[in-house]
């Protein structure tokens, strides 16, 4: 398959910079009910009541750690819908925010995409040359050192920046298709201090909701085992993102799966890379049978180090992309194309 761009415009959350689960039960006998969802959560009687009354609920789940946030996000379907299974796999609109500037899948079958830049665009490739470690960009030791190096030589266009952040960009998705999360480079903040994604990402699956563990076991498995295990039926997606992020060129990468099981269809995207500002994101999200209508319940957490505790700034850019406009985008996109 051919990489494809795309261009965004519309306000829609990404459920998922860290990982989103999208669970669509097209079967009433799915062992998952939405008490046990909405219990596990800590949703109140009166939000579940506005959830099935046909309103969105948003509200902040406990973070972990001061480098967290996460959110919960529920509301009402009338009915259920494949083609929503399909368009996640695709990789439209249904999940991406204002900041997705394109997208370009990635092949196993096809060399990795060629970065695609505007001319303003390739004149912010200078940053990558100064780079060292802190928060500032999310690089590796060994990404730093061969920026680093290129800046000491004669070829310091544009085009010589861009074939590096390229082989950067290819080989940690090599990495991930290989390894998984253990195989994540991790960011280097100092000399002696490194965050490492690779274990926010596992700990964030390995603590799944109980019933998802315990309803959806080949899915739980195979998450938790990425890439070794890979049951029958499982579908998969890697997408190489141009984004802005607070007004600054970024690059991500991101996974998707999906698995039909125990009569649903369970989703998650995970983004394991992301240039600068936010470490990675991850979430849970099912869309559960409820007498003749379905429950949407959205899980998303987002980790940063680009300011002790979120600063002002880099909470706010968080807080606007899982609370603000683009889950209201969301919300009104999946009420137009899936409530027909």
């Amino acid at each position: 398959m051919q990489s494809t761009s795309h261009k965004f415009s519309t306000k829609i959350i990404a459920a998922t910079l860290g990982g989103f689960f999208l669970l669509q039960t097209n079967i009433a006998q799915a062992d998952i009910t939405v008490n046990e969802i909405f219990n596990q959560l800590g949703f109140s009687v009166q939000e579940k009541q506005a959830v099935l009354s046909g309103k969105l609920i948003k509200r902040m789940l406990k973070k972990r750690s001061d480098q967290e946030m996460a959110v919960a996000v529920a509301f009402k379907l009338n009915k259920d819908s494949e083609q929503l299974r399909k368009d996640f796999l695709k990789g439209l609109f249904i999940d991406k925010p204002d900041d997705i500037v394109s997208y370009q899948f990635i092949s196993p079958d096809a060399d990795f995409p060629e970065l695609q830049l505007t001319a303003k665009e390739q004149q912010e490739m200078g940053k990558f040359l100064a780079a060292e470690p802190g928060n500032t960009l999310n690089l590796s030791a060994d990404e730093i050192k061969a920026f680093n190096e290129l800046a000491k030589t004669d070829a310091l266009g544009s085009a010589a920046i861009l074939t590096q952040l390229h082989h950067l960009l290819k080989s940690r998705y090599k990495a991930y298709r290989q390894g998984g999360p253990a195989l994540i480079a991790p960011y280097q903040r100092s000399a002696s201090k490194q965050y490492k994604l690779g274990d926010y990402l596992s700990k964030n699956r390995q603590e799944i909701l109980p019933t998802i563990r315990q309803s959806f076991p080949e899915f739980y498995k195979a998450l938790n085992n990425y890439p070794q295990y890979k049951p029958t039926g499982l579908q998969e997606r890697f997408i190489l993102l141009k984004m802005n992020i607070q007004g600054q060129l970024a690059f991500a990468l991101e996974h998707r799966m999906a698995l039909q099981e125990n009569g649903a269809e369970v989703m998650a995207v995970t983004y394991f890379y992301v240039s600068h500002t936010l470490n990675g994101q991850q979430g849970l999200g099912m869309l559960i049978p409820n007498s003749d209508e379905s429950i949407v319940v959205q899980v998303t957490r987002a980790s940063s180090d680009a300011v002790a505790g979120f600063g002002s700034s880099v909470k706010y850019f968080i807080g606007r992309r899982m609370l603000g406009d683009s889950i209201s985008g969301f919300y009104q996109s999946v009420q137009k194309n899936y409530m027909q």
